[in-house]
């Protein structure tokens, strides 16, 4: 896409608020400036409209969409028992 970052913001928003999409995959260029011009300039407007947190409350992915933390050791035995 092409435009200032208000276009591109724009267009990623009518897209989440149509409920046509819940995330977006950036896929940039390796030669290019595009991941960093997304980063420090689309990013920012986002934010500013409340479509993405400026920071996170949990320190992994489970809780930063607040799933409930389980132990994994415990999990892995019930699964053991279901297959053994």
């Amino acid at each position: 896409m092409v435009g200032t970052a208000e276009d591109v913001a724009d267009y990623l928003q009518e897209w989440f608020e149509a409920g046509a999409a819940d995330s977006f995959v950036i896929v940039a260029d390796q030669l290019s400036d595009a991941l960093s011009d997304f980063v420090n300039q689309i990013i920012p407007v986002l934010q500013e409209r409340g479509l993405r947190p400026e920071n996170y409350m949990g320190n992994t992915l489970r809780g930063n969409i607040r799933l409930k933390i389980v132990d994994s050791y415990r999990t892995f035995d019930s699964l053991l028992s279901i297959y053994f």
